[in-house]
């Protein structure tokens, strides 16, 4: 699955095409960055609670927790952070379908149904975490070569997502000025 890094890259680049005029892009990173890893909060719900995987992705990776979160921060911050929370959060979905594995982890139906989307493409490769092995083991995995080897190829993959993303505005903003890019 992909990890925080990548979520957090993708987040702040699905943040900055949402960005108003008038709002700091560094906050804008941030903020959304930070809002493209909550869906996963339920991760660490579970390790707390002894049960790992019980409650990943039962309401966290559904199309009504972005709406429910939006609206929380609309009340919360307004309309503009609104939109910047339902990216960012939303990128969170899309990143998950792009994983190199069949099954993911969002229910786009739920809680009508607790199916699951397969992924669309397998652009983010699988770390090869020690299962079963709790959070040490998965602590002690980045100690192996190949696991750090995975993971800085999953954070580039995001880095790339983050950049297209800023590219994205940059040549959409520039489009609706008559200008070409540099």
């Amino acid at each position: 699955m992909p990890l925080p890094p990548a979520h957090f890259l993708v987040g702040a680049g699905a943040a900055e095409l949402v960005r108003g005029s008038g709002q700091k892009r560094w906050l804008v990173w941030l903020v959304g960055g930070s809002f493209a890893v909550l869906p996963d909060v339920d991760t660490a719900l579970g390790i707390l609670l002894g049960r790992t995987a019980e409650f990943h992705g039962v309401f966290t990776h559904t199309p009504l927790a972005v709406v429910v979160f939006a609206l929380l921060v609309w009340l919360v911050a307004g309309l503009r952070w609104a939109g910047i929370a339902a990216a960012a959060y939303t990128s969170h979905l899309v990143v998950d379908l792009l994983e190199n594995r069949t099954e993911t982890s969002v229910q786009p139906l739920w809680p009508l149904s607790e199916a699951t989307l397969r992924s669309v493409a397998h652009i983010f490769p699988s770390v090869p975490w020690r299962r079963g092995e709790g959070p040490e083991g998965a602590a002690e995995s980045l100690l192996d070569p190949a696991v750090l080897m995975w993971l800085l190829a999953q954070i580039a993959v995001g880095l790339l997502g983050f950049v297209l993303c800023v590219l994205l505005r940059q040549g959409w903003h520039a489009a609706r000025r008559g200008q070409s890019l540099p």
